[in-house]
């Protein structure tokens, strides 16, 4: 990693802003306008101007698609159409549902599984490129932030000048809307993965950190399991929220160990699948047993859909004997489409049907 920063100087940074501009047209394109949107529009657009990360990664997934040979670079190229669209659509209904946040979640998702590889190693190394360049660019438009800010207040004390507030706040959302997803570009399009998991933080994160976490959280849970057996009683309400959560940090955990090189809980991440099913049985105890006392809303649809994808990931890491993370990914970027976005089976009509015919059969026995 340090010799990335040791090439840092004018002539290169102008390289890279050549390159993106060449390879990363539409995504360019879409946080242009979302500083003009910011700019000129704040007050009217703001939930058009929300929109745009969705553009982005919808393009940055589709342009990596195309230079895989997945699809014609005439898609890619068709994708700044969404730039029209986003800001040309009354955005404040979806921008305030939980569509909204499933398509931010979808799209972080394709920044990943749009990368050229299918196997366990090459998941592996995309997800830390990703996860690299996404911890990069905010610092860097941090640190310009900050530098900005110091130059322009020190300048304007010094000559004693007046006003001029409008132009820094306009400077710095220029570096929040396009310099910071072009640093990210110039990041991912860079990182080579593996420069990063053969250093010492990585395996202090990984193992130290991460992996001992994921032990402990093991641990917890199987020691609430026992508690129940012996007491005979069901699981909290909150628990499905917590096995989720555990779910979603192993697997990222997994994703990382996968290339580092000191591996020392590699018996905890080569028997994952078979050490996550008592938890998962747990999850589905206390979530049917409540479908069954207050039926489905919203919320459990989702529970139920994180709780099939976790039993799907778990049987895929026992079963599948290669591309285990892209088929894990997918499914899940699957069971979020269907769940989220289409019409009758979606978590809010299930929820709203069942909450309905609920509340019709207790009139009925009101009478």
């Amino acid at each position: 990693m340090l010799d990335s920063f040791k090439k840092l100087n004018f002539a290169y940074i102008v390289g890279k802003v050549r390159q993106i501009t060449r390879e990363y047209p539409v995504e360019i394109l879409t946080c242009l306008t979302a500083y003009i949107l910011l700019v000129f529009f704040e007050g009217t657009m703001s939930y058009n101007l929300q929109l745009m990360p969705l553009v982005f990664g919808a393009a940055y997934a589709v342009n990596n698609f195309a230079r895989s040979g997945f699809i014609p670079k005439t898609v890619y190229y068709a994708t700044a159409l969404f730039i029209v669209l986003a800001a040309a659509v009354d955005a404040h209904d979806f921008v305030m549902s939980q569509a909204y946040g499933f398509g931010l979640l979808l799209s972080a998702m394709f920044l990943v599984l749009s990368d050229r590889g299918n196997s366990d190693g090459d998941v592996s190394l995309t997800f830390i490129k990703v996860a690299k360049a996404a911890i990069i660019a905010p610092v860097v438009s941090l640190a310009l932030t900050l530098a900005v800010t110091t130059v322009f207040y020190s300048t304007k004390y010094i000559f004693g000048i007046e006003g001029g507030d409008q132009l820094l706040e306009d400077i710095v959302k220029f570096l929040l809307t396009v310099i910071m997803p072009c640093t990210f570009l110039i990041s991912v399009s860079s990182a080579e993965g593996n420069d990063i998991i053969k250093t010492k933080l990585a395996d202090i994160i990984c193992n130290y950190i991460l992996g001992s976490t994921i032990i402990i959280f093991t641990a917890i849970l199987y020691a609430y399991m026992a508690k129940i057996a012996v007491t005979v009683t069901l699981p909290l309400g909150g628990l499905t929220a917590i096995i989720t959560v555990f779910y979603i940090y192993a697997f990222l955990w997994l994703l990382f160990q996968e290339k580092i090189d000191n591996k020392y809980y590699r018996w905890f991440y080569r028997f994952f699948g078979y050490i996550s099913l008592p938890v998962i049985v747990m999850f589905f105890i206390g979530l049917i047993y409540r479908i069954n006392e207050y039926g489905f809303t919203e919320s459990r649809v989702y529970m139920t859909i994180a709780g099939i994808e976790m039993l799907t990931g778990s049987l895929v890491l026992i079963f599948a004997k290669k591309n285990r993370f892209k088929i894990i990914l997918y499914t899940a970027a699957a069971l979020i489409v269907l769940s989220t976005y289409i019409p009758y089976i979606s978590a809010k009509d299930i929820g709203m049907r069942c909450q309905t015919e609920r509340l019709v059969t207790l009139a009925q026995k009101v009478g």
